[in-house]
């Protein structure tokens, strides 16, 4: 499942070498996360109203189930153009789960 979300984000960003996704199994529950360089990239992957981020969902989850598993896909990274405390990069973060 790794792969193929790998390929789906890497497909979609505009710097495929940035992204970086790191698998974290929980039980019967994978959490995929995605950690994001370029704040342009996010929004290529989440998509006008989230349909993008949705429609890569469906794909993992429906794959996850297959092998009698669920998953999820959470967002992390930094953006350093809304920093709170002058030079430090804020911290963003966003899960998705079906």
């Amino acid at each position: 499942m790794r792969e193929f979300l790998e390929f789906v984000v890497r497909q979609l960003v505009e710097f495929p070498d940035e992204a970086i996704i790191t698998e974290i199994p929980s039980g019967r529950t994978t959490v995929f996360v995605y950690n994001y360089r370029r704040k342009s990239d996010v929004g290529r992957i989440i998509g006008r109203n989230g349909q993008t981020i949705q429609s890569i969902l469906a794909l993992l989850t429906s794959a996850a189930a297959r092998h009698n598993q669920r998953a999820a896909i959470e967002i992390v990274g930094v953006a350093v153009a809304s920093s709170p405390c002058g030079d430090r990069p804020a911290a963003a973060t966003s899960r998705v789960q079906r």
